[in-house]
């Protein structure tokens, strides 16, 4: 049975989403979390007293600065232990995000929308923009059409980043199929038509997407996440971490602010001041006031306090990406650790004007609790079982190309079974090969020639071959045999080009399976036309597969029909008129 698992190697813990299933069947069985250690904090000597004037008093100690987020290594240590008991072998396919904020995103607009020109220009346009060397950087990019031109969505990140985390991650046993851009990858949670902007309220950032009609059209990366909700109420009511933290989740927001509130106020008491067994940081206060209880009046003011520049912050996005785009947000989706917190949706809603609601991530996430912050895990795992539509941007490419990738298995069962085929109509392929190479050293190597003819030919005896010139007799023979047998086998199925090239410049203009996958039955080529029977899995990708054959000149005519829903994936059919060669000479 196949397993998929998404990765999201968070700031605060590490996430993990599992899926398992078969193709066409595959579904969320599990979900995992766990908190990274945060990094002692280096003491600093304190500053020196300040001398005091008559009459003035010692000014308060600023705050500690918060701890330093978790570096690479200590994510990974947590991921490794995670992995111990899942069993993981050769049917295990992984799924990481890279994180928005270390990547360069930019949408180009461009005067013509065709991928080769696009491909061709889009480096020129770039060096204009970013003031790095292009070679130091892995670059991929999506086209969205327009009526004049197009908008190129690119993202680009330093290949010695992606380097450090692929080692990284394969010294704990996962070498990722997909490296994506996480805030790209979230646009798989929102629906097929309208616009919709999807957010990922994390622990010290927020990650945001643009998507029309299924199509993420530009994603932003915020530096405001749940952390600055419990910093502020720590400022703002005396608080220390563990109070701030609980009565961040436990308050509803908009309560006793003014601002109205889905239900009556919540009175807050930390638990846990002297109790060791119900601090969930696992340490025990001694001699603290319950702050947090004394101050209850002030809480919900304070976190909405707190929650201003994060709404600003998100409101400004939005408004620069619709006047910037040119659309209109119809609705918000909210994930993420803090996307739970209690009234959140109905203040954002009011903010900005939208409704707002929270992803839907199954009863598998549901039963762990705290299920929003498996956003990122689940749309990950989804990506990596091929549930999720569309591409993409993906940074394994170039030196880091997938190497057990799929793609690459097909093209090569794709060229045996052209092999095979070649020596089923010949019959003689191999001889002819060797013939051919030995026919400017035959003279000299007339012994070797003599039993390279003979382990082809079992009916010709080695005392035959002896006779000198025979070996050249019985390849000239042979040689005229095939021919006659091609130019048969060509009358059969029409001038040129034969039933092969025909079939090996089908083969070239299929995508590529990570763009549209495509399984194809029933081919039928005839003189006049190409057609087949074949499965992909969304409406978008029988398209993408209909413009790639119209791509090529002798298949301009191609034409998609048929369209219908099985199962999982679309069932259609595609017939393509063969432009002959004459014809094309006649148009040029």
């Amino acid at each position: 049975m196949a397993r998929v698992i998404g990765i999201d190697l968070g700031s605060h813990a590490v996430k993990l989403a599992v899926m398992e299933g078969r193709l066409g069947k595959t579904e969320l069985v599990e979900v995992r979390a766990q908190s990274v250690p945060a990094p002692q904090p280096v003491a600093l000597p304190p500053p020196p007293s300040p001398v005091l004037e008559e009459g003035e008093t010692q000014p308060p100690a600023p705050p500690p600065p918060p701890p330093p987020s978790p570096g690479l290594g200590a994510r990974l240590s947590v991921l490794a232990e995670m992995l111990e008991d899942l069993q993981l072998d050769e049917n295990t396919t992984f799924a990481v995000a890279l994180p928005a904020d270390k990547a360069s995103v930019r949408v180009l607009p461009m005067p013509f929308a065709d991928r080769d020109r696009v491909a061709k220009t889009l480096p020129f346009e770039l060096e204009s923009y970013v003031p790095f060397e292009l070679e130091d950087f892995i670059l991929d990019w999506r086209i969205h059409p327009m009526d004049e031109g197009a908008l190129v969505l690119t993202a680009m990140a330093r290949q010695k980043m992606i380097g450090d985390l692929l080692d990284g991650l394969q010294s704990v046993g996962v070498d990722p199929k997909h490296l994506v851009l996480d805030a790209d990858v979230l646009g798989a949670f929102a629906p097929a038509q309208g616009t919709q902007a999807v957010l990922d309220l994390g622990h010290e950032r927020t990650i945001l997407c643009l998507v029309q009609d299924g199509e993420v059209r530009a994603t932003r990366a915020l530096s405001k996440g749940g952390l600055t909700l419990r910093e502020g109420l720590m400022a703002k009511t005396g608080m220390n971490a563990m109070q701030a933290e609980a009565a961040k989740r436990s308050v509803t927001l908009g309560q006793g602010t003014g601002i109205p509130g889905p239900a009556a106020p919540v009175l807050i008491e930390a638990e846990w001041d002297n109790d060791q067994k119900t601090d969930p940081f696992g340490q025990q206060e001694t001699h603290t006031p319950n702050l947090a209880l004394s101050q209850k009046h002030d809480v919900p003011l304070a976190l909405m306090q707190s929650l201003e520049p994060l709404l600003a912050e998100i409101r400004a996005t939005l408004m620069s990406l619709e006047d910037e785009l040119r659309l209109g947000v119809d609705e918000v989706l909210i994930t993420g650790g803090s996307a739970g917190l209690s009234g959140l949706g109905g203040v954002l809603s009011r903010d900005l004007g939208v409704p707002v609601r929270r992803v839907d991530l199954g009863p598998a996430a549901q039963e762990l609790g705290d299920a929003d912050r498996f956003g990122l895990a689940v749309v990950l795992a989804q990506k990596a079982g091929g549930i999720t539509g569309g591409t993409a941007l993906s940074f394994r490419k170039g030196p880091f190309e997938f190497k057990g990738d799929l793609a690459i298995v097909r093209t090569a069962l794709g060229v045996g079974m052209l092999t095979l085929l070649m020596f089923g109509i010949a019959g003689t392929g191999l001889f002819l090969f060797k013939a051919a190479s030995l026919n400017g050293e035959i003279a000299d190597l007339h012994e070797q020639a003599g039993e390279e003819v003979h382990e082809v030919f079992t009916d010709v005896s080695m005392a035959e071959l002896e006779t000198d010139g025979e070996p050249r007799s019985v390849v000239t023979t042979r040689y005229v045999e095939a021919q006659l047998r091609m130019e048969s086998l060509g009358a059969t199925v029409g001038g040129e080009p034969p039933v092969l090239s025909t079939l090996q410049m089908l083969t070239q203009q299929s995508p590529k399976s990570t763009e549209a996958p495509l399984d194809i039955s029933d081919l039928t080529i005839t003189e006049s036309t190409v057609s087949f029977k074949a499965e992909t899995n969304s409406f978008d990708s029988v398209s993408r597969i209909e413009k790639a054959m119209q791509a090529e000149p002798r298949f301009s005519q191609a034409k998609k029909a048929n369209e219908t829903k099985a199962g999982n994936g679309i069932r259609f059919d595609m017939s393509i008129p063969l432009e002959s060669e004459s014809d094309e000479e006649d148009e040029g």
